[in-house]
C-alpha cells in the first residue's frame, strides 16, 4: 500500500479475515437496534443476526460506533414499503447540503462522526435516496458490505477524512436524475458513491455511474461491469 500525499487515496484490492468478536449480544430486530443505537457510546460494537432488518425511516449511527452484521446477504437492512420519501430535490438541490433531505438514506452517521464502522451486512434501498449519509465523517470504516439498488447513490458525503472503504459491492447503486425524475439525457448523476469535498484519483469506469467527486480534480473511481456493479476496491483518505 503505498500513500501518495496527504489528500491521495490509494485504491487497490484488499481482502481482510473477518474476525469473531467476543461477548457481543446480537440484535434481532429493528426496535432494539433503535433502542441501542439511541444510547451507544464511542466505542461499543452493535452486532446484527442475520435476517431483514425493515426500517421505517432514517436511522442515525453515533459517533464511533461500529454496526456488524452476520455476513453480505445474510444481514439485510432495507426501507419499509410505507417509507416513500419525495424525489423533488433530485439532483440539483441535493449537490449542496442546504437543500438535501438527509432524511431519505436508508443510513446516516451523526454530524462530523468519528470512527464509525460498519461491515458484513447489506444495504439496500429501491425507493430511497441513497444508503449512506454523512457530513465530515472522520475515519470511517466502511467493509465487507453490498449496496443494492439506491435511487440517487450508495454513498452520500460532504467533507469526508481518513476513510477507509473496502471489499463492498455496489450493485445499480444510484444514477442520473433530472427535475424529480430518472433521466437518460441530461440530468446529474450520483452513482455508488457522491463525494464532496475529496480528492480523488481517476482510476476507471465501463458504463457505469461509479464514483463522482464534485468540486475538485477528478471524477470516476471505480471497478465494475456492464451489469453495474462494483466491487472489490478500496478508498482510503489520510
Amino acid at each position: 500500500m503505498h500513500l501518495i500525499s496527504k489528500t491521495s487515496i490509494t485504491l487497490l484490492l484488499s481482502f481482510l479475515p473477518c474476525l469473531p468478536l467476543v461477548g457481543a449480544e446480537l440484535i434481532d430486530d429493528v426496535p432494539t437496534l433503535q433502542k441501542r443505537l439511541q444510547s451507544a457510546k464511542a466505542g461499543e460494537l452493535l452486532e446484527l443476526g442475520a435476517g431483514k432488518f425493515v426500517i421505517p425511516g432514517s436511522i442515525s449511527i453515533p459517533s464511533g460506533v461500529q454496526l456488524k452484521g452476520a455476513g453480505i446477504d445474510q444481514t439485510i437492512l432495507l426501507p419499509h414499503p410505507d417509507w416513500q420519501p419525495a424525489t423533488t430535490s433530485l439532483p440539483d438541490p441535493e449537490m449542496k447540503l442546504q437543500g438535501l433531505d438527509r432524511t431519505a438514506y436508508l443510513l446516516q452517521i451523526a454530524d462530523k462522526g468519528e470512527k464509525v464502522q460498519i461491515s458484513h451486512l447489506t444495504l439496500q434501498g429501491p425507493q430511497v435516496h441513497g444508503a449512506l449519509f454523512a457530513w465530515q465523517p472522520k475515519g470511517l470504516h466502511l467493509h465487507h458490505v453490498k449496496i443494492e439498488n439506491t435511487l440517487w447513490s450508495g454513498i452520500r458525503t460532504f467533507g469526508m477524512s481518513q476513510a477507509k472503504i473496502h471489499d463492498c459491492i455496489f450493485v445499480n447503486a444510484g444514477g442520473k436524475w433530472s427535475k424529480g425524475q430518472p433521466s437518460t439525457k441530461g440530468g446529474i448523476t450520483g452513482g455508488a458513491f457522491l463525494l464532496s469535498g475529496c480528492l480523488i484519483r481517476k482510476f476507471s469506469t465501463i458504463d457505469f455511474y461509479g464514483q463522482k467527486r464534485k468540486k475538485g480534480t477528478s471524477t470516476t473511481a471505480s471497478r465494475c461491469d456492464k451489469r453495474n456493479v462494483v466491487a472489490c476496491i478500496t478508498i482510503r483518505l489520510k
